[in-house]
């Protein structure tokens, strides 16, 4: 599932307006398009949290405010569970700091939960003191009060935009107060059209995105599309 996922991370982002691309969460779409717009016009720094379920999009517009802010591509930190300490975030702080010799940066930290608290303390002090035109921005699956209590809470609140992706309208979304099918279908099919594996109208794929299997999860409706269509492909 990771090859077929990163391929298409990789069309959107090189796609004239990949944001047209995201499915479901379009406030908060659109509040981290208006985020790194500013940092774009501005020139001064921000700093965004992108939190919710795995798959509903957050590390894609992580990429995509990079780009918009006009300091892509970014620098991606992805932390692993158990290896996210106060010296990793020395080190990535050391790191930002000699990139931004070469003009503006922007910084993902992947999964930025799974640091200890020493290394949230220590990210957290660095970024109330960010340079110019430099956006950090952060991806985590738990609630923004789960992953900085107490002082940490205070001081993340004053410096942080939190901005929330869920899953309700992956599958379906409101028009008119009435329940109708959401974007996932077609998306669903732009992706099996480029994988060369299409051959459903776009109501098959619908159908994927609102199976409960799939559990309003992209990735999960990718690789179950991905997997009929091949075994349609070996029982012809």
């Amino acid at each position: 599932m990771a090859a077929i996922l990163d391929r298409h991370r990789a069309r959107i982002l090189a796609a004239p307006d990949g944001w047209s691309e995201i499915v479901g969460n379009e406030k908060s779409v659109k509040l981290c398009k208006y985020l790194a717009g500013q940092v774009r016009t501005t020139g001064d720094s921000d700093v965004a949290l992108l939190w919710g379920a795995s798959g509903t999009g957050k590390s894609l517009c992580a990429a995509l405010m990079a780009r918009e802010a006009g300091i892509s591509p970014a620098m991606t930190i992805e932390v692993a569970s158990g290896q996210w300490t106060a010296s990793a975030a020395d080190e990535i702080i050391d790191m930002v700091q000699r990139e931004r010799l070469y003009g503006g940066r922007a910084v993902i930290i992947e999964e930025v939960d799974t640091g200890s608290d020493p290394a949230i303390g220590r990210l957290l002090t660095w970024l109330e003191r960010l340079p110019r035109k430099c956006i950090v921005l952060m991806t985590s699956n738990i609630k923004p009060g789960e992953l900085l209590p107490g002082a940490h809470g205070v001081a993340y609140h004053r410096r942080v935009t939190a901005i929330q992706f869920g899953t309700d309208g992956l599958q379906r979304t409101t028009v008119n107060g009435e329940r109708v099918p959401g974007p996932c279908g077609p998306m669903l099919q732009r992706v099996m059209q480029a994988e060369g594996l299409d051959g459903q109208d776009v109501d098959f794929y619908q159908k994927i995105a609102c199976n409960e299997e799939c559990k309003s999860n992209i990735g999960l409706m990718i690789l179950r599309a991905q997997r009929l269509a091949i075994e349609e492909q070996i029982n012809a």
